[in-house]
């Protein structure tokens, strides 16, 4: 079933995101399951999101209480990653051969833990219940956890210990001084990190400027730079864009500029704090500075990253999504690369950030389409012509704060 199934992958943050996986999944089988599903539909006439959640429920129920919920609880561990595991061994494939191998480390450190589980159940029956889901987001292609537990967990953590001491302290420094602008201090709770502390100063600007904030999303090709410059041509907006900000620091030679040009290079989503630190900076900064709204390009990436800029800085006004052909996207992208010559341009990248973004940005444009702030725009015709029609909603959208 979950092989056949053709939900794209990518990191589900939200009940509402597992809803529709879980509804997508169902409704996406392989031939063979789906011929025995429909059998199985027409002779009882209980739908088959009814059999799963009743199948969910059971399990959870014996992985409670069952004399055998240890075992239950390895099994639907065990079965799918070894499958998958000799699968990826006998392809050579060295990227999903390592995915699996920090599966079986995590599933590994659990045994330690396996140690404990009477006691834990006595007090409150869930060990085998909390095991077995977590092993399943981590497994599950729908979910990606086990990627995702690496880049937010896992990925900070070994960056911090490689850092020397000294490094450390060059990284801190860089955070701290990266703006020359005097913002006036306020209180700000203790237990938050300087760094943190700092940049949560600054953005206090931005929040009392009361200016429109644009997300612009699209793939790697799809027109979101040319389609900026005639916003901020005609608007006056500050034009911020989170390839170019990672360029830049790849290129200030910072303490952390390696990890992100070797992230960038092979077409993988950079941490979303990272993204977002210097975001709200260079927000900051263009504020003082007297900037009458924002253009944010390439932003967020991922649902997580919306919902971080919507608690620490404020909510979009608008969303413009625009989308273009795979080949159009592809045959932009290098022809980009030959006038560009950028590091992040090879044909091998391209295609990588193409497929990265398919799978991360579905959820994304359908999040802000539940909340009604979505332009959807296919950007396969003239510049104008696309302009033309970014131009008949913004114009709504600016004389809201220009009168």
């Amino acid at each position: 079933l979950l092989n056949g199934s053709k939900v794209k992958k990518g990191a589900v943050n939200t009940l509402g995101d597992v809803q529709l996986v879980f509804s997508q999944t169902l409704h996406n089988l392989s031939p063979q399951a789906e011929k025995c599903v429909n059998v199985l539909e027409r002779n009882s006439g209980i739908t088959r999101e009814n059999f799963a959640y009743g199948i969910i429920a059971l399990t959870a129920f014996y992985l409670m209480f069952g004399s055998e919920g240890h075992f239950v609880c390895d099994l639907i561990c065990f079965i799918y990653p070894a499958y998958k595991s000799l699968r990826k061994i006998d392809q050579q494939s060295t990227k999903h051969a390592l995915k699996w191998l920090l599966y079986w480390t995590i599933f590994g450190t659990f045994t330690l833990t396996d140690h404990f589980a009477d006691t834990i159940n006595q007090i409150l029956p869930i060990y085998w219940l909390v095991k077995c889901t977590f092993c399943v987001y981590l497994f599950l292609p729908q979910t990606d956890g086990t990627n995702h537990f690496r880049d937010t967990i896992l990925a900070p953590i070994f960056e911090l210990l490689h850092h020397k001491p000294r490094e450390i302290v060059s990284l801190f420094e860089l955070q701290i001084n990266r703006s020359n602008v005097e913002i006036p201090a306020k209180a700000v709770d203790s237990s938050t990190s300087p760094i943190q502390a700092n940049i949560a100063k600054k953005v206090d600007v931005v929040r009392k400027a009361q200016i429109p904030v644009i997300f612009v999303i699209g793939a790697p090709g799809a027109g979101k730079g040319t389609q900026c410059a005639k916003m901020v041509e005609k608007y006056g907006l500050t034009h911020l864009s989170t390839g170019d900000l990672l360029r830049n620091e790849v290129e200030s030679c910072g303490a952390r500029a390696d990890s992100l040009k070797k992230m960038m290079q092979n077409g993988e989503l950079v941490p979303a704090r990272i993204v977002l630190d210097l975001l709200k900076e260079a927000m900051s900064r263009a504020t003082i500075n007297g900037s009458r709204g924002f253009l944010i390009d390439g932003y967020p990436r991922e649902i997580i990253q919306g919902e971080q800029f919507e608690r620490e800085v404020q909510s979009p006004d608008l969303v413009i999504y625009f989308k273009a052909d795979k080949k159009v996207l592809y045959e932009r992208c290098m022809n980009r690369q030959k006038i560009s010559g950028r590091f992040d341009d090879s044909s091998e990248t391209i295609q990588k950030r193409l497929k990265t973004y398919e799978i991360a940005s579905a959820l994304v444009v359908d999040y802000y389409d539940q909340k009604g702030k979505l332009l959807q725009i296919t950007s396969e015709g003239t510049v104008e012509d696309v302009f033309a029609i970014v131009e008949t909603h913004l114009d709504k959208i600016i004389s809201k704060f220009r009168g």
